[in-house]
C-alpha cells in the first residue's frame, strides 16, 4: 500500500486509515505517440508526404473514484473537471517519477455513473481521461503562458536583451522554451542556448535546477 502516483491535485493511492481502506486507482493507462506530416498532391498519383514533427503524446485512462473507498467521488471529479475547464497544465507522476519532459492539459473527460444512493448522492464515478503533454503552463482562453516569469505590460513593454556573457540559473519548472522566450522574446530561439550550453546540456529537453546557463547575445 502506499502512493502511487499522481494528476495534479488528484492522487493515485491506497492506503488505510484507522483500518478503513482509502484508495483512488486508474486502470487501461495508453500511451499514445503521432506524427504530423504535410501532404503534397501530385497530378494523376499518389501525394507524397514530408515529415514535419512529432505531435503531443496523449494519454488515456480510466479513474475509479468510489465513496465505498474512503473519498468523495463528487469532490474528486470536480478537481478533473477544474483542469479540464481552466487549461492549466498539470504533473503526472507514477512510481515517483515525472512523466514526460513537460506537463500535461486535460482535453477529455467521459464520465460513467456507476452506483448511487437513494437520496441522489453519488457512490462511484468511472472517468475516462485524455491528456496531453504540453511545453505551456496554460492553454486557456488560446493565450499562451509558457513562463512564470515575470510579465512585462504595456505596448512599450520591453524583452530583457541578452548580453554577451550573460548567464541564468535554471530553477524549478524552467525549461529552454521558457528562458529563450524570456531573453530573446521567442521561445523558438531555445536551440541558441541550447548550442552555447553543449558542455552543460547534454539533452534540450532536460535541464535541472542549479545549472548556471550562458545566455549568448
Amino acid at each position: 500500500m502506499g502512493h502511487v502516483g499522481n494528476l495534479g491535485d488528484v492522487p493515485f493511492r491506497v492506503n488505510s486509515d484507522n483500518g478503513v481502506l482509502k484508495a483512488i486507482s486508474f486502470s487501461g493507462l495508453k500511451r499514445t505517440v503521432s506524427a504530423n506530416y504535410s501532404e503534397h498532391q501530385r497530378p494523376l498519383e499518389n501525394p507524397v508526404l514530408e515529415f514535419t514533427s512529432l505531435g503531443a503524446p496523449e494519454y488515456q485512462m480510466t479513474i475509479i473514484l468510489s465513496a465505498n473507498l474512503g473519498y468523495s467521488p463528487e469532490t474528486e471529479y470536480q478537481k478533473l473537471y477544474s483542469m479540464l475547464k481552466s487549461g492549466a497544465a498539470q504533473e503526472f507522476v507514477l512510481g515517483g517519477k515525472r512523466q514526460g519532459s513537460y506537463k500535461w492539459c486535460i482535453t477529455e473527460l467521459s464520465s460513467d455513473i456507476e452506483k448511487i444512493f437513494r437520496d441522489g448522492r453519488i457512490i462511484e464515478i468511472k472517468t475516462s481521461v485524455t491528456m496531453k503533454e504540453t511545453a505551456q503552463s496554460s492553454v486557456s482562453a488560446g493565450k499562451f503562458a509558457f513562463s512564470r516569469s515575470k510579465k512585462y505590460k504595456g505596448s512599450t513593454a520591453q524583452v530583457p536583451a541578452a548580453t554577451g556573457g550573460s548567464t541564468y540559473t535554471v530553477k524549478k519548472g524552467d525549461c529552454l522554451w521558457n528562458i529563450a522566450k524570456q531573453f530573446y522574446g521567442k521561445g523558438s530561439q531555445y536551440s541558441k542556448i541550447f548550442n552555447s550550453n553543449k558542455g552543460t546540456i547534454k539533452n534540450a529537453n532536460l535541464i535541472y535546477p542549479g545549472q548556471v546557463l550562458t545566455i549568448p547575445a
